[in-house]
Parts: C-alpha cells; sequence; structure tokens
C-alpha cells in the first residue's frame, strides 16, 4: 500500500465544476487499489483546486505538514490548470526531491463547448515546461491524458509506486540531439518585434533576449501603451485606414462584429504597417489578453491572421500569439523551406481513446485563412474570456476549420545560451472537430505522438506548436544542425 498526496490544479477561464468531481473520482479509484490518499480540506482554496499563487503557497504550507506520512504526489489538472499556482505549489516538494507525477483529464469530443471543454492536454503541456524551466523533476507517462476510471490511469499508478519505493525507475528516455555538422547561421541578422511583454500567467511563453543576441537574432520591443495611444491618434479618413479597412472587410466575413469592434481592428494593423516599416521585423509576437479585451473589447485575432495572410506587398510577416517569440522564429523558419502559408497553434485536445496518434489543434484563428475550408470562416467573439469581460468583449477571434493536407510542425526555446528546435511531420486529418468547438482548429495526426508529447515536455518546450504545409522536415533539420548554437531533435525517430 502506497499514501498519495493528491493536489489539482484549476484556471477560471474554464469549468471549474470539474474540481468537485476529481476530488471524489481519484481517491475513490486509489482506495480501491489499495492505496491511501491525502488532499488539503476542499474549503482551503476556491474549488479546492489551486489557481493562485496565493493558494498555492498555502497548499506547500500544508504539504509540509504531511511531510514524512507520504510516498508520491500526483498533480491532477481536471482542466487546462494555471501554473501560477503550481509553482509555489510544486517548488519546495521538487526540491526536497519528492517524486512528483503529473496527471492531466481527457476531454470527450462530444462534449467540446465552452461549457464542458477542459483543455488539460494543452494545460499539461505548460505545467511539463515550467517544472523544466525551474529544475524541478517530474514524472509523466502514456498517455499524455487519462481518465482515472480507466485501466490505464491504473498502470500508471502501479509503475508510479514502483518509482516512489525505488524498484524501479522513471521510463523516460531523452530522444539525443543532432549532429552539429558546420558553423553556418540561416537566422544570421533575423529582427524579431515583441508587442507587449509576456502575458504574466503564461511562463511557458518566456524567452532569452541575450541567448537570441549571441545566437544572431535582435529581438525589438514596443509597449502596449504606446500601441494604445497611436490607435487612438489614428486618422480614420486617412488613407492608410481607408485602405486596411477595404481589405480587412474583403478578408473574412464580419457580420457578427459591431462597427466599434471592426474600427479597432483596422486602428491596429495601421499602427502595426507603422512599426514594420521602423523595425522590418521577420516576425511579430502580440501580447494579446487581456488588456485588448477590457480596454479595447476586442481580440486582435483578425489583425494577427491578416498579417500572416500578407500584406498588400505580398510579404507575410509570421506572427505568434501571447508574445510566443519561440513559436514565432519556427513559423518563419518553416516558411523558409516550404514557402507557404504557417500557423501558430495549441496542442489542445486529445481525440479518441483508440487513436492515440490524433489530436484536436485549435487557436484563435490567427493564422492565413487559406488554412481554413473556403466560405466557411468568419469573426467572431471570444466565448472563453468574454465570460471574465463580458458578452463581446473579445469580438475577433476568426471561427473556422482546417481542411486536411501533409504538414509539417515545429518547437522552439530560446534560453541557457542556446536556441533548441524540434521537428516532426504528419498530417491534417479528414475528421471533423464538433460545431460548438471554440476557435480556428482541425484534427492532427503525428506517428508516435504520445511519446513525442513526452519529450517535448521534458525539453521544456511550449505549449504552442507551429506548423507549415508539406513535409520539409528534412531540409530545415539540415540547415539548422549546421549552427552550434542550435539543438535540433528530430521527433520522427519516436516512433521508429
Amino acid at each position: 500500500m502506497a499514501t498519495f498526496v493528491v493536489g489539482f490544479g484549476n484556471r477560471s477561464f474554464f469549468p471549474p465544476k470539474y474540481m468537485a468531481q476529481a476530488r471524489a473520482t481519484i481517491p475513490a479509484v486509489l482506495e480501491k487499489m489499495g492505496h491511501r490518499t491525502l488532499m488539503m480540506d476542499a474549503d482551503a482554496t476556491q474549488h479546492g483546486a489551486v489557481q493562485t499563487r496565493d493558494e498555492g503557497k498555502r497548499w506547500a504550507a500544508w504539504l509540509e505538514t504531511q511531510r514524512g506520512h507520504y510516498d508520491a504526489i500526483i498533480w491532477s489538472l481536471p482542466n487546462f490548470g494555471d501554473e501560477s499556482g503550481m509553482l509555489p505549489a510544486l517548488m519546495n516538494a521538487g526540491r526536497q526531491g519528492d517524486t512528483i507525477f503529473l496527471h492531466g483529464y481527457p476531454d470527450r469530443i462530444a462534449e467540446m463547448g465552452l461549457n464542458s471543454r477542459r483543455d488539460a492536454f494543452c494545460g499539461m503541456m505548460s505545467a511539463m515546461d515550467v517544472l523544466q524551466q525551474y529544475n524541478i523533476p517530474f514524472v509523466k507517462m502514456k498517455p499524455h491524458v487519462v481518465d482515472p476510471e480507466s485501466d490505464a490511469f491504473r498502470e500508471n499508478i502501479e509503475q508510479l509506486v514502483a518509482i516512489a519505493d525505488g524498484s524501479a525507475t522513471d521510463p523516460f528516455t531523452p530522444l539525443a540531439a543532432e549532429a552539429c555538422t558546420g558553423n553556418e547561421n540561416v537566422l544570421d541578422g533575423t529582427v524579431l518585434l515583441a508587442v507587449g511583454a509576456r502575458t504574466t500567467p503564461f511562463m511557458t511563453c518566456r524567452y532569452d533576449e541575450l541567448t537570441a543576441a549571441k545566437n544572431g537574432l535582435s529581438i525589438e520591443t514596443v509597449d502596449l501603451s504606446k500601441v494604445f495611444q497611436q490607435m487612438d491618434d489614428v486618422d480614420p479618413d486617412a488613407d492608410a485606414y481607408q485602405r486596411r479597412a477595404q481589405e480587412l472587410r474583403a478578408y473574412t466575413r464580419w457580420e457578427k462584429a459591431t462597427d466599434e469592434a471592426f474600427d479597432q481592428q483596422v486602428r491596429l494593423l495601421v499602427v502595426l504597417d507603422g512599426y514594420v516599416d521602423e523595425f522590418e521585423p521577420a516576425v511579430i509576437g502580440l501580447r494579446c489578453w487581456t488588456e485588448f479585451q477590457e480596454l479595447r473589447k476586442i481580440s486582435p485575432c483578425a489583425t494577427v491572421s491578416y498579417l500572416n495572410h500578407g500584406r498588400d506587398t505580398g510579404a507575410i510577416i509570421p506572427t505568434a500569439c501571447e508574445v510566443d517569440m519561440g513559436t514565432g522564429i519556427t513559423m518563419h523558419v518553416l516558411r523558409l523551406y516550404s514557402n507557404s502559408i504557417v500557423a501558430c497553434q495549441d496542442w489542445n485536445n486529445n481525440w479518441t481513446d483508440d487513436e492515440p496518434d490524433k489530436f484536436a489543434f485549435m487557436h484563435c484563428g490567427p493564422h492565413d485563412t487559406a488554412w481554413l475550408e473556403p466560405d466557411s470562416h468568419y469573426v467572431d467573439t471570444h466565448g472563453i474570456l468574454d465570460k471574465i469581460f463580458g458578452e463581446n468583449s473579445g469580438m475577433g477571434p476568426i471561427q473556422g476549420r482546417f481542411f486536411p493536407t501533409d504538414i509539417t510542425i515545429g518547437g522552439c526555446t530560446i534560453g541557457n545560451g542556446k536556441i533548441m528546435w524540434y521537428v516532426s511531420e504528419g498530417r491534417v486529418t479528414e475528421d471533423r472537430l464538433p460545431d460548438d468547438y471554440f476557435g480556428a482548429g482541425g484534427v492532427g495526426e503525428l506517428p508516435g505522438l504520445q511519446d513525442a508529447l513526452i519529450q517535448i515536455g521534458h525539453l521544456g518546450f511550449k505549449h504552442h506548436f507551429a506548423m507549415t504545409r508539406g513535409h520539409v522536415a528534412d531540409a530545415m533539420i539540415e540547415d539548422l544542425r549546421k549552427h552550434p548554437g542550435n539543438e535540433v531533435y528530430d521527433l520522427r525517430k519516436v516512433c521508429s
């Protein structure tokens, strides 16, 4: 018999109703297996879970009172979870050598509306990345998300018991990086533009400007306060405004958008045009929430989509959400080799239990609408953020569905003196997401997905990935590994 401390992560944008269910289900499953459970009282935090830093500190203090009475910690995400609370909750435990097992709940494809989707699949990517950033060891097993009442979860627990008592070791085997073959840098002199600071809770979007500089990348920055001021100063009668308004109006459907929301999108695009002319960036990363929703009553997704589509000159500027400069530069590199459209996506949801290499990906439509089924995409409001800031306060995401195509995917993290990359190949399938699934998304298939996700997490990559059409991994890897500042991982090897 083992004794487990069980803690839960919550994020307010997602349904908190699952916390009470998880607090009942997981201890019941463990008890049936002959194990004991220790949990902090449900009324000690909101919803009986950890979201804020204060709640994380409270949980960590409680954990100290249990020290010596447990064998391992199970940290479960019934929904996306918030790494801001998780970090203080687990920091001291990790430093003292506690065994920390990460668990996430799966979504059900028939329950993917705004009041039912969990997105723990995506939250687990953030959790692994942030723990890796702080050198907090964790155990992660397949599948990436798993129902606690399933045989797979029970097998995970049996293996966890063996790891905790020392009779077995963590089954994770790190993938070796590709060998460096030269001293050429395909990215030397590339300029990246960060518009706004990283959104505080998204520690997974961190990047290191000094590491970027040492490897030939320049990161320029602009504050959102300046952006907003310049948006106010835009003259709606000027040629620049009128031209952009006409282009945006023709780009996708705006029937659901108010005139005020459309005006704000046009003003933002005109302001960003000025920065493009000033800095000549190859890549842009934009702080897209929550100031835009609170102060401008828009989500800037449609404007970001238009930048990824290409300006009137035909120059596409890969633009990433959430100031994720790593994903932005990956979009740029993918485009160099595919000469095709690119996108920033979330590793968002599991697909069905019997198709473990498939997953649902999405974002709020911040990519070229050429990815989407023709004549089916339109501007809508951000239903998730509207829960916080009021109805239609986040008008701007593009709703749509990806059509089937071969894809190359990749990710990048900038830090510790090097630029780390992963690359793989797969496809967008013919499978259909439910109509009530928010955002522009599709179903992807990646051979060896479950192993790939564990590698991505342990290497400290993001909850985003970049994608382009076609299979171009070989050429991309060949050139990236010529520069000694790059560390490149070919995730196709996890399924060989």
